[in-house]
């Protein structure tokens, strides 16, 4: 079982113009650098995978989590970051916005499991920032988009 995260954006127009590619190497990072332990939850002394679903709506003006929801068929605690959308589709370094919310959102989700990953999650997310921020090759291309 290892860590897993979504995108999900649950209102028509609202979205992020963001690679799926900054997404997944994010992800990467998390499941490569995280200790195993720290990808799992324990519910009724069984292991659990955990998960982070990003979203946004127009309406959120603060980062805040959701959660945990709890799926024992599936063996999944997840937990939503929801981000400010306008916070991140105004700022003048978009990209880079957005990885600071999701950085601090998986921070209060490791904290909400009583657990303080705060400098390595900031190191992670730092390493992939400095990684996609001036690489062309994670850009946002609309025709990605496209099935």
């Amino acid at each position: 079982m290892t860590f897993r995260l979504a995108v999900l954006f649950p209102e028509v127009g609202v979205d992020f113009p963001i690679s799926y590619k900054v997404n997944q190497l994010l992800l990467d990072k998390l499941i490569d650098k995280l200790p195993k332990e720290q990808q799992q939850v324990i519910v009724d002394n069984k292991s659990f995978s955990l998960g982070v679903i990003i979203s946004t709506r127009k309406s959120k003006t603060d980062l805040s989590i959701q959660g945990p929801s709890i799926s024992k068929k599936y063996k999944m605690v997840d937990y939503t970051i929801w981000i400010p959308y306008l916070k991140v589709i105004k700022s003048s370094s978009l990209l880079e916005t957005y990885l600071d919310f999701i950085s601090e959102g998986i921070i209060l989700v490791f904290e909400d499991l009583g657990r303080d990953n705060k400098k390595l999650i900031s190191k992670i997310v730092g390493a992939v920032k400095k990684q996609v921020l001036t690489n062309p090759s994670y850009q946002y291309n609309p025709e990605d988009d496209e099935w």
